[in-house]
């Protein structure tokens, strides 16, 4: 087996293993008004299940990208899928509302063991276009999950409930360990610095000192937010409000984040004939005017699902198109040890996801045009971090 093969096929399941990670956050949402039943809680308090889980997503991610730097790539994915096995076999088997908390609170915090490591091994194995490429991919495929995860949950309580949904998936993480065991590579050929905290924070220093590292990172995660607004409060919207079959949520899920699969693809083509800079630019703009069109057209028509439905399509493709060239451009921007790197760019997206949801769980008054106004405030918050300091990029790797 060739070099390139491994290195495909150990994407390929970093990209399988990503998906059930975030299978565990999307096929369960047409079942949170069930759970508000089954543990007579109120919807508000069902939400916590999501905020548990992106609360676990940003908790570790300082952490993990210096535990891989010394430990080693490999050893920490490893140990993030037998974390995300534990923690989904434990939300199937709870009856307690709290310890299902902490359980989704270990799924998100397993996020960050196995991305951070892996991501950090792909930039290190690929140059920027080919990183690029394979990350948009990856992301193309991965965001199946959040696409087809409601109306697959929808499917899966036509003959059982949310627990079952949590045994399928930890399931699934058992049938990819073998796989990666023999398929994840180790880029450290060595633990060339002990772990020291001290460093470990010089380093964390570095990188929010370097401007360019913060534009695009920031930037690229504060605009994916804007589809956490929807998943946190899509399922509430749709079957709550509107009265709309789970089924139905799921049709709508796979109708935005259709256009998130589209701009992965695109972006593979794309890559090859602009550079990142001419990518992100056209992006920034698609994001802006789609979710600006998303208000109009809830205020106008503030009854019709499509107005937030068909706008939020065309925000996915946006935000897929920049995600990529902004995260290798980011990690691209200073020295530091890639796990570092990788850690406190996916810190932002966790960190902002959990101020998302609470602002969501808070502020979100269950209507069309309070959606679309939270959509369009990220859309220009996103711009204006770009915007605002328009520094050179870095050479072409």
């Amino acid at each position: 087996m060739t070099t390139e093969t491994k290195r495909t096929l150990f994407c390929l399941l970093l990209a399988l293993l990503e998906m059930a990670i975030y299978f565990s956050n999307d096929t369960y949402l047409p079942a949170l008004p069930q759970m508000t039943s089954e543990f007579h809680i109120s919807a508000r308090t069902a939400e916590l299940t999501l905020t548990a889980w992106q609360s676990g997503f940003a908790a570790l991610f300082l952490v993990m990208g210096p535990v891989s730097d010394y430990f080693g790539r490999r050893t920490t994915l490893l140990w993030g899928n037998a974390l995300f096995i534990f923690s989904t076999a434990l939300a199937v088997v709870t009856h307690n509302f709290t310890v299902l908390l902490l359980a989704r609170f270990l799924q998100g915090a397993s996020t960050g063991c196995v991305i951070i490591p892996g991501y950090a091994t792909l930039h290190e194995l690929l140059d920027r276009q080919r990183a690029i490429a394979m990350t948009a991919w990856m992301w193309g495929f991965t965001t199946l999950a959040p696409a087809f995860g409601p109306m697959l949950g929808s499917i899966i309580l036509l003959f059982g409930d949310w627990r079952m949904t949590f045994l399928l998936l930890s399931l699934w993480g058992c049938s990819l360990a073998v796989g990666l065991y023999f398929f994840t590579p180790e880029t450290l050929s060595s633990r060339a610095r002990r772990f020291c905290i001290k460093q470990v924070v010089a380093d964390y220093l570095v990188i929010l000192r370097t401007p360019e590292f913060i534009r695009n990172a920031l930037s690229a995660t504060t605009l994916i937010n804007g589809l956490i607004v929807w998943i946190v409060a899509g399922p509430f919207l749709v079957i709550t409000t509107y009265h709309h079959s789970p089924q139905w949520f799921g049709v709508f899920q796979i109708v935005i984040f259709s256009g998130f699969i589209i701009g992965t693809s695109l972006t593979n083509r794309l890559i090859r004939y602009f550079t990142a800079e001419q990518i992100i630019k056209v992006s920034l703009m698609m994001c802006l005017i789609s979710s600006a069109i998303a208000v109009i057209l809830s205020l106008l028509i503030p009854n019709q699902l499509l107005t937030i439905i068909l706008p939020l399509s065309a925000f996915g493709l946006g935000t897929s198109l920049l995600s990529a060239p902004m995260q290798r451009l980011a990690v691209e921007a200073c020295s530091v040890p890639m796990g570092s790197r990788v850690s406190m760019m996916t810190f932002f997206l966790g960190a902002i996801s959990v101020i998302v949801t609470l602002f969501v769980n808070f502020f979100y008054h269950n209507n069309i045009p309070s959606l679309a106004l939270m959509i369009f405030a990220i859309a220009l918050i996103g711009n204006a971090i770009w915007w605002r300091q328009p520094a050179a990029m870095p050479a072409q790797a």
